[in-house]
């Protein structure tokens, strides 16, 4: 879209949301549109969360809207969530805000009577633009002219504005990677003045701006880095360090990998030099708040990129039976990208080394083969393993594995007979 034909289009406004300020209006509450869906919609962007602001009190809102569901879901702050036809809307009265001791929510709200009031204490300009079908846009602040200009700015003064919420620092951010905008200079300056004060905000807080961050379009995240990097130091210490040349190229192999966050993950990790086993990496499981499947994954790709490359077809079924297919498939695919991007830089041994294409080539041929690589693939269970006077527990498995490495060193076929004598014979000590 041409941000210089900034247009609000009614039909991209869910029904549900025009009903509920209508009714808010035609009982003597001003109401609008506001936050993050009104600017989305403005940019020609998916819209999502719906906000209104109105002038009504809480229980003003639930007399005028009573005919629907309504949850009490911040009433501190003046907010409720009205369900809409299964459209869950947030209606939150015009406010003022006191002083924030712990940087993230105001010791003390007053309730207002206009958005003027309202729109003074959000966060960036672009999000303090108001609309209903009656008076149209309302912009107090020049929140419409930063988003035809594609400019991310403070409201008022923006030490303060950060000072109040520290996470504000990291929304701008990612604000200005998700929608390819600029960060006004006064407003960048406070942003990496305040930027100590992170320390004050969540781990899950801060995981969540970064994972959005990390998956934006790499010529963004190219272009904003030496700005920001010393920002995302204090969240992540060893990222600080990466200089925009060394960012580059981690960007280059972001484009060839596409936007999956743990795979992008990995490149950053494996461009920095940080293993599966280092100190560091456990203090990013933390601060990145991976859960147990996430960490698995990047932990089992960051372990095989130390792997030496398969020569030979033995050594690719090995590699097989150890991490699987669908991890080396996205294994081979990073290692490619990282390749492309880094010249063979971020990995010395990638020199001379067949395409990491025909590798995976070879891998598809040695699945639609149907060779036994895995475990699973052997003619030999557990089940047979017991009928043979084997207990279950660490033994057996230990058993299936030396069974599966014979396999694969083909001193025996994958014949159920042939596994179980071979089985009974060898792994005797283990019953």
């Amino acid at each position: 879209m041409n941000r210089n034909e900034l247009t609000i289009d009614p039909r991209q406004i869910p029904e549900q949301v025009t009903r509920l300020i209508t009714e808010l209006v035609e009982a003597g509450y001003p109401t609008y549109l506001v936050g993050g869906s009104l600017r989305d919609i403005l940019l020609g962007r998916p819209a999502h969360d719906f906000d209104l602001a109105t002038a009504a009190l809480p229980e003003e809102v639930r007399r005028v809207l009573s005919a629907y569901s309504i949850y009490p879901t911040g009433l501190k702050h003046g907010t409720v969530t009205v369900a809409a036809d299964n459209l869950p809307i947030e209606v939150t009265t015009f406010r003022s805000e006191g002083t924030y001791t712990d940087r993230r929510r105001p010791d003390e709200v007053r309730f207002e009577r206009t958005f003027a009031a309202d729109a003074a204490r959000r966060d960036f300009t672009i999000n303090a633009i108001a609309y209903n079908q009656y008076e149209g846009l309302l912009d107090p602040t020049g929140g419409y002219a930063d988003l035809r200009r594609g400019v991310i700015r403070a409201v008022g003064e923006p030490r303060q504005r950060f000072a109040e919420d520290a996470l504000r620092i990291l929304r701008a951010l990612r604000l200005a990677a998700e929608l390819d905008f600029t960060i006004e200079a006064e407003t960048m300056a406070a942003i990496r003045e305040a930027a100590p004060t992170l320390s004050c905000i969540s781990a899950e807080r801060k995981a969540q701006e970064f994972r959005r961050f990390l998956v934006c379009e790499p010529r963004v995240l190219r272009r904003l880095w030496p700005e920001s990097r010393s920002v995302w130091g204090e969240v992540l210490t060893p990222i600080g360090a990466v200089s925009p040349e060394w960012w580059e190229s981690i960007t280059a192999a972001f484009a060839e990998i596409g936007g999956d966050f743990i795979a992008r993950l990995a490149v950053l990790l494996i461009s920095i030099g940080i293993s599966s086993d280092a100190e560091d990496a456990a203090t990013l499981r933390r601060q990145l708040i991976l859960s147990n499947n996430e960490w698995l994954w990047l932990k089992s790709l960051l372990e095989a990129h130390n792997e030496e490359y398969p020569a030979s077809r033995y050594e690719l079924k090995l590699l097989v039976a150890e991490y699987g297919y669908k991890l080396l498939r996205e294994w081979m695919r990073i290692e490619s990208a990282m390749v492309a991007a880094f010249g063979g830089s971020a990995r010395s041994r990638a020199e001379g080394q067949p395409a990491w294409k025909e590798l995976s080539r070879r891998l598809d041929e040695l699945e639609e083969a149907g060779e036994c690589c895995t475990v699973a693939q052997l003619e030999l269970t557990g089940l047979d393993l017991i009928e043979l006077g084997m207990k279950p527990g660490e033994a057996l498995g230990r058993c299936l594995e030396e069974v599966l490495e014979a396999v694969i060193r083909e001193e025996i076929p994958n014949e159920k007979a042939a596994l179980r004598r071979w089985a009974k014979e060898r792994c005797r000590g283990l019953c």
